[in-house]
């Protein structure tokens, strides 16, 4: 199978990915400013603050538009390799969240993974502008826990395991 093949059946597959229900009838990923907008669709649908992550994408598009393409197919690609039951990821994934009681049911852990993926390959190539600025970016009165909005329970929970600190939730 060809990648591009690999791309067109995981996004004809909506429910393995699509946490917020996004239109994308006109989406191509071969197209930069496609991926550009649906990057800030999916951002928008979170009903987090458009300001917030906008102008770091635009400029990492003026910059870099490849890497807008990128964090895209990064998604989709993780996307299909989760979904593809030859390799038993997602199997995998859901026995280690299940062990550490973060979720109530496999339901919610099939449905916060994409959320938590599409996060971890935006914000991935989102940290090249910061680490390219000798002074870093300046992120005023950022917390992820405060200023963003329906945070999945995963994050919540995970974030002081991974810190060394009791979870919150037991």
């Amino acid at each position: 199978m060809y990648l591009k093949h690999l791309y067109t059946n995981i996004i004809k597959n909506t429910e393995a990915w699509n946490y917020y229900g996004l239109d994308i009838h006109d989406f191509d990923i071969g197209n930069t400013e496609s991926c550009r907008d649906f990057i800030k669709d999916y951002i928008q649908l979170s009903e987090k603050s458009e300001h917030t992550l906008y102008g770091e994408i635009d400029e990492l598009f003026e910059k870099d538009p490849n890497r807008i393409t990128h964090i895209v197919s990064t998604f989709f690609f993780g996307m299909a390799l989760l979904n593809n039951e030859r390799f038993g990821i997602e199997q995998a994934v859901i026995y280690k969240f299940k062990k550490l009681g973060i979720f109530e049911s496999e339901y919610k852990i099939k449905r916060e993974l994409p959320y938590v993926w599409f996060l971890a390959t935006l914000f991935h190539d989102l940290g090249y502008i910061a680490e390219n600025n000798k002074n870093g970016k300046e992120l005023p009165n950022f917390s992820p826990e405060t200023n963003i909005v329906s945070v999945p329970k995963f994050y919540t929970c995970t974030r002081p395991l991974l810190l060394g600190q009791k979870s919150q939730t037991g």
